[in-house]
């Protein structure tokens, strides 16, 4: 029992840290310029290069799955939010296919904004549209060096996403 106590205070504690809300604007504009546009996934296309999927957990929790690959280089990108539109945790993971057993790689969000044409917990997620902006802070050092010699890099990640 007290080890549920410590997880439950844990992932509260997490909420507390993160809790931002996604913004609504019914008025939500096509976003040109932006680095990437995620589109719901076909199946009868299977070479997507980068898609959207939006797994309901259950009535009140849903998570964005956004994933872009062209066989070399990829990124995920996942976000829970609530049906108040509470963001819950994002996660940013990047992969390459050179591999480099040495490095160690973390990926931070510090802050983030995502908009969307309406609420899906309302009015469905059929013709969901929306962008993002994250700031990432990547942390890049080798094993055995310590953190005062890690590289580190700040960018903004800009995207758009929209299933019809």
């Amino acid at each position: 029992m007290k080890r549920y106590t410590l997880l439950l205070f844990f992932f509260h504690f997490c909420y507390l840290c993160y809790s931002q809300n996604i913004l609504v604007d019914k008025n939500l504009l096509p976003i040109d310029g932006t680095k990437t546009v995620f589109t719901c996934y076909d199946s009868q296309k299977k070479t997507m290069f980068a898609k959207m999927s939006i797994n309901q957990i259950d009535s009140t929790c849903s998570v964005l799955i956004l994933e872009k690959s062209n066989g070399f280089t990829g990124e995920e990108i996942n976000i829970m939010f609530d049906n108040e539109l509470k963001i819950w945790n994002i996660s940013f993971y990047s992969w390459t296919d050179a591999i480099d057993l040495d490095l160690i790689k973390n990926e931070l969000i510090e802050k983030s904004k995502i908009v969307l044409n309406k609420n899906p917990f309302e009015k469905g997620f059929e013709d969901l549209k929306g962008y993002l902006e994250l700031n990432i802070r990547t942390e890049r050092r080798y094993r055995g060096e310590t953190k005062n010699k890690a590289y580190i890099e700040n960018t903004i990640y800009n995207a758009s996403f929209k299933c019809n």
